[in-house]
C-alpha cells in the first residue's frame, strides 16, 4: 500500500479550513481595482509636489480585501496548528526573503526610495505595521509547539527582525536628519 505524502496529509486537513474560507471570502467578495485603496484620481499625493500627501482615511480598503486577508490569515492559523514546524520554515523563509512586488521593474529601487523618504511605506512601516502584527497574530513566539526545525526557523527569523528593527530605526534616524538639513536650507520636507 502506497504511503501518502506529509504534504498530502497537511492539505487534506486542511481542505474544510479552506472551504469554509473560502465560501465566506465568496459571499462578501466585490470587485476591486487596485486604484480604490489610493485614491491617485484625486490628485491629492505627494505634498513635496505640490499636493497633500497620503494618509490612512482616504484609503477605501473595501470588504472584499479585508476577507481575503482574513481568508489567508486562517488558512496560515490552521497549518500552523496541523504542522508547526513546516510553516515556522515556511514563514520565516518569507518574512527572510520578501521582496515588494515589482522589485525586477525598472527604477524600482530609486522610486522605492522615494516612496521610503516621503514615509509612505519604509523598513520602519513594513516591520511595525505589516510583520509584527501578523507574526503575534499567529503567536510564532509563544508557541510551544516546535521541533528541532521549526525552533530553528524561528530563531532564525528572530535574528532577522532584530535586524530588521535595527535597519528601521537608521533609516527612519537618517530621514529625520535629511528632514531637518532640508528644513534649514529653508526647503519644504518631504512627509506624510
Amino acid at each position: 500500500m502506497p504511503q501518502t505524502s506529509p504534504y498530502a496529509a497537511v492539505l487534506t486537513e486542511l481542505e474544510p479550513v479552506v472551504a469554509e474560507n473560502l465560501d465566506r471570502h465568496i459571499r462578501m467578495a466585490k470587485e476591486w481595482h487596485p486604484h480604490d485603496y489610493v485614491p491617485w484620481d484625486e490628485g491629492r499625493n505627494f505634498a513635496f509636489l505640490g499636493g497633500e500627501d497620503w494618509s490612512p482615511e482616504q484609503s477605501r480598503l473595501d470588504e472584499t480585501a479585508k476577507a481575503a486577508m482574513i481568508f489567508y490569515r486562517n488558512l496560515v492559523t490552521a497549518a500552523f496548528d496541523i504542522n508547526p514546524d513546516e510553516m515556522m520554515k515556511a514563514v520565516a523563509n518569507e518574512v527572510i526573503h520578501f521582496e515588494m512586488p515589482g522589485a525586477n521593474m525598472a527604477n524600482f529601487r530609486k522610486n522605492s526610495i522615494i516612496i521610503a523618504k516621503a514615509g509612505i511605506y519604509d523598513p520602519r512601516l513594513h516591520y511595525d505595521e505589516v510583520v509584527s502584527p501578523i507574526l503575534r497574530t499567529w503567536k510564532v513566539f509563544e508557541r510551544t509547539d516546535f521541533g528541532p526545525e521549526g525552533e530553528k526557523a524561528r530563531e532564525e527569523l528572530a535574528q532577522f527582525l532584530t535586524g530588521l528593527d535595527e535597519q528601521a530605526t537608521k533609516f527612519v534616524d537618517n530621514r529625520e536628519r535629511m528632514r531637518a538639513r532640508i528644513a534649514a536650507r529653508g526647503d519644504v520636507p518631504i512627509h506624510v
